[in-house]
């Protein structure tokens, strides 16, 4: 029997596992994200209770209404809904925010990140500008989508719901086509706003760094100049260093998500296709000519916390090289100091053994003489007292200094 991987189900069913809603036009769509970080989430009661058919990993799922479908979706960190109701057409009969959408709403967890309406309407038969409440030319972003398809129309501004409101004109989407590229605008605007949740947190860092540098830079300027204070400088390049890490270890993460949600944005602009439609600037114009500074900032402020980082740990670096060289020196100061002494030390162990040698041949000589002259009765000795006195005193001697060399030479040993 064949041994299949344990997780080979789970990674065929990834790619069903967030089917679009497809629709005809007209239609209406409102779709809602909510920021929830890393917290668990789960489907509002409200939409179980609308029987919400749920994907094999549970992530994702469309429930039924009297009035259209429903669609959940956990990402990564934020939750969506995503509402669609068919529409008559008629300009003057555009539906409102159903009671069951609103209580769905309320029920969401986290924070409101995002808020669209998508007025699907034929081409040929409604107007755009109307439908979006544009005031002149130049508010409006235009694009002809999908090989001129379709286009769609936006504002990028808040509408009287606190909405950012598209307009998609249908020339020749079907029902597959439309739910997609209504899917890629949604997921446009959702990965865009969740990048620029790191914005604030990048000019917060900005100005962080700028005083993390300046802090340093009076630490190296003390460098060459307070040399007495380095044990100082040390505990205060440890203070920035810590600093830098902890904003490092906060923001990292955040700026790291900007990257992967500026990529998405990107490549969904790719997907729509889009052509220039005349006398409005494109869709992806708008955006990226306004979003992707902003990438840059990020990216840049991630780059700059690494900088002070890296300079911090060199300014260490040099500081204890600086250090280690001092002592170092104290320590060849130290042993040279230490010679000294030992050389002072053996000349006046020298000059010790010498009074020392001089002092036992001293009272050598005595014991000796006194041996002699107790030996004086004796004949043969007393003839020869004063050439064995004299012949003696050298003998001594030269018997004393012997003596203490080898036991000097036995100690050090």
């Amino acid at each position: 029997m064949t041994n299949d991987y344990p997780w080979r189900g789970v990674l065929n069913d990834e790619l069903h596992s967030r089917p679009s809603i497809y629709f005809d036009a007209p239609a209406v769509v409102w779709h809602e994200a909510f920021f929830v970080g890393n917290e668990a989430t789960h489907a509002p009661d409200t939409l179980l209770k609308l029987g919400l058919t749920n994907t094999s990993d549970g992530k994702s799922g469309i429930a039924q209404t009297t009035s259209g479908r429903i669609k959940w979706e956990i990402h990564a960190e934020f939750v969506s809904l995503t509402y669609v109701i068919q529409w008559s057409g008629d300009y003057n009969a555009i539906p409102l925010r159903e009671e069951i959408w609103i209580k769905l709403v309320n029920e969401m967890p986290g924070q409101r990140i995002n808020s669209i309406e998508i007025v699907v309407g034929l081409a040929g038969t409604h107007d755009a500008k109307l439908m979006l409440g544009a005031e002149t030319d130049m508010d409006v972003a235009v694009s002809a989508i999908g090989n001129c398809d379709a286009e769609i129309w936006s504002t990028f501004r808040f509408n009287e719901a606190n909405a950012t409101r598209f307009v998609l004109l249908n020339h020749n989407l079907n029902a597959f086509r439309t739910g997609r590229m209504v899917r890629r605008l949604l997921e446009i605007e959702d990965y865009r706003l969740m990048a620029l949740i790191s914005l604030p947190l990048a000019q917060d860092t900005f100005s962080r760094c700028s005083v993390f540098e300046t802090r340093l830079q009076t630490i190296v300027d003390a460098l060459g100049k307070e040399a007495h204070q380095q044990e100082r400088l040390l505990k205060d390049l440890a203070q920035l260093a810590s600093e830098i890490l902890d904003v490092s270890v906060n923001t990292g993460e955040r700026f790291s998500a900007t990257a992967a949600y500026s990529e998405l944005v990107f490549a969904r602009l790719a997907e729509l296709r889009e052509q220039h439609v005349d006398g409005y600037q494109r869709l992806g114009v708008f955006i990226e000519r306004r979003f992707r500074p902003a990438i840059r900032f990020c990216a840049q402020a991630s780059k700059r916390i690494e900088n002070s980082a890296t300079r911090v740990s060199r300014a260490s670096d040099l500081l204890r090289t600086s250090v280690q060289v001092e002592l170092e020196q104290q320590n060849l100061q130290l042993l040279e100091s230490m010679e000294k002494r030992v050389q002072v030390q053996t000349k006046l162990q020298e000059a010790v053994e010498g009074f020392s040698i001089v002092a036992i041949s001293y009272y050598a000589i005595g014991l000796y003489k006194t041996l002699l002259e107790s030996l004086g009765h004796v004949e043969a000795i007393s003839g020869m007292k004063t050439f064995l006195t004299l012949a003696g005193f050298p003998v001594i001697i030269l018997a004393v200094w012997y003596l203490v060399r080898r036991a000097r030479k036995l100690v050090h040993f």
